[in-house]
């Protein structure tokens, strides 16, 4: 399959991929009472969401390809389950950096 040049005057990626955890509106509340409400996350999704867009923004504008990971509760629930983990903050960066997302 043929690449389609990137737009002149971009960097797209040329740093290389980062993940970026998205977590939809509806399962917010969830998320961070399965985590027992990690201090570094908002307790309002909208702040929330504007700190993941900031840092998604930056990612970009300092080359990174960004790939957003939708966090399911269930399934991450189920993934902390298989490893034998709580599911607190660290796991939830395990799980948005697990291999074969």
């Amino acid at each position: 399959m043929k690449r389609l040049p990137p737009k002149m005057g971009m960097k797209f990626g040329s740093k290389g991929r980062h993940r970026v955890l998205q977590i939809k509106a509806e399962h917010y509340d969830r998320m961070i009472e399965i985590m027992g409400y990690p201090e570094d996350m908002s307790r309002s999704y909208e702040r929330w969401r504007q700190i993941a867009e900031g840092l998604k923004r930056r990612l970009q504008s300092k080359g990174y390809f960004v790939v957003p990971v939708i966090a399911d509760p269930d399934k991450f629930l189920a993934w902390c389950v298989a490893k034998d983990i709580s599911p607190d903050r660290q796991a939830l960066d395990g799980f948005v950096n697990r291999p074969n997302v």
